[in-house]
């Protein structure tokens, strides 16, 4: 079911059957007479949100692009559109290369080198000529700096670089923000920093890591398929710290670890909403 799972994600024609499903009766239906294995399979299937149009704006003269990838089409809609508002208020110019495609993370890591490279012709070519190419799913982003270098960046660094607290004028956020840093934006893009940065630019922020454990969730690449191994282990930890600070907003920079800490939440019966920091940020903006 993991394989199965792993190809809707990486194709269009996959990406729409996932959303008929979910909206589905059978949902529900399925996920109640399912087997566990297969119930915390189908638990990492996200709430749909409506596909927001994201065209292309300016072409002739934006040189910063964004990488939509195949699973954040998913589940990532709220973010673009988030990074979206942001971009038009701050004037930063963006445009969506219509011929992008899957990163090819999950075909590399799981030895189908054909089809990784594949994927990283298909950019190559969809980005070629951009100056910046922003990333919103930090896994993704490690594995496009692979072939793309330097150009690719963090939502929240470009942010973090474009901004300062009165470009912005935040309203402030009351209560308590649990951070949770991906181990390949730590680790791989080496771009922990710009988060909390820009996090520090909200009045009254208050944010704490989640660092409990070795850090890291366990959701990296395909390991959040096997929720009896040791992906769950991993997680556990971070899950016991949450419940512990009892945070407002949970915030991560990586799909699989949304999905993963989501669905040990949920498990739990812990009602605490999981946002990318770029969503954060969108939603403490003061009306134009």
């Amino acid at each position: 079911m993991a394989d199965a799972l792993s190809h809707l994600a990486t194709s269009a024609f996959g990406r729409e059957t996932v959303r008929k499903f979910r909206k589905s009766p059978l949902y529900p239906v399925t996920l109640k007479l399912a087997p566990r294995k297969q119930q915390d399979l189908l638990r990492l299937l996200p709430p749909l949100s409506e596909e927001l149009s994201l065209e292309t704006v300016s072409p002739a003269n934006a040189s910063t692009s964004l990488f939509l990838g195949c699973l954040s089409q998913l589940t990532d809609q709220p973010v673009f559109a988030a990074f979206s508002s942001i971009a038009q208020r701050l004037g930063v110019l963006v445009s969506v290369p219509r011929s992008q495609g899957c990163c090819g993370a999950i075909h590399g890591h799981t030895g189908h080198q054909a089809k990784a490279d594949k994927c990283r012709q298909r950019n190559i070519q969809a980005f070629d000529g951009a100056n910046r190419v922003i990333s919103f799913a930090s896994g993704c982003g490690a594995y496009l700096q692979t072939y793309l270098g330097e150009r690719v960046m963090d939502a929240c660094t470009l942010l973090e670089q474009a901004t300062s607290p009165l470009d912005l004028r935040l309203k402030t956020f009351d209560g308590l923000i649990a951070v949770h840093t991906p181990c390949s934006l730590r680790n791989a893009m080496k771009s922990e920093s710009p988060v909390f940065r820009l996090l520090g630019k909200i009045p009254g922020a208050a944010c704490v890591p989640l660092s409990a454990g070795y850090g890291c969730c366990g959701g990296a690449g395909m390991h959040l398929m096997d929720p009896d191994g040791a992906s769950q282990q991993l997680l556990e930890p971070i899950l016991d710290q949450i419940a512990q600070l009892r945070p407002k907003i949970v915030l991560t920079s990586n799909t699989g670890c949304h999905l993963h800490m989501r669905r040990g939440l949920e498990k739990r019966g812990i009602d605490i909403p999981i946002r990318h920091p770029v969503e954060l940020i969108a939603g403490l903006l003061p009306l134009p």
